[in-house]
């Protein structure tokens, strides 16, 4: 498996909006995203590289494998890296063990969650997507 880079951490603050007010400050401007997605039992505030955070509100812990393990601790729950090959990296984090909890398909945006919270003391996410940063998708959205 090839890793190309960190991505980026998702955290579940205790008080979510002083989190992004705090964090906001800290950066000197708005996250890229604050959305509800409700498929995933969570509101979601994400600025993506090279800053890397995807913060949780938690909704509905029954709603998604994430929503689940987001509501088992406060504080950093996951780290995300991006794969060349998320496929081939499936298989080869399951041949070393880490079964495969969560499989999300968000054409081009693929993205899979391991189960190696035991090992690290949190998940480890992979992703693939065509293009350098979610940045850069949200810029070819707005034309």
């Amino acid at each position: 498996m090839k890793i190309q880079r960190f991505d980026h951490m998702h955290v579940r603050p205790k008080d979510f909006d002083r989190f992004n007010e705090k964090f906001q400050k800290f950066l000197g401007y708005d996250y890229l995203m604050n959305m509800p997605m409700d498929q995933y039992g969570a509101e979601v505030a994400y600025e993506p590289s090279p800053i890397g955070m995807e913060v949780f509100r938690l909704l509905d812990a029954t709603k998604s494998v994430s929503a689940k393990i987001a509501s088992e601790s406060d504080g950093v729950f996951c780290v995300c890296y991006k794969v060349d090959n998320l496929a081939g990296a499936i298989t080869e984090m399951e041949s070393k063990g880490w079964k495969m909890l969560e499989y999300i398909d968000n054409n081009p945006i693929l993205e899979a969650v391991f189960d190696t919270k035991d090992d690290f003391g949190f998940y480890i996410e992979l992703t693939e997507y065509p293009f350098e940063s979610m940045r850069d998708l949200a810029a070819q959205a707005q034309g």
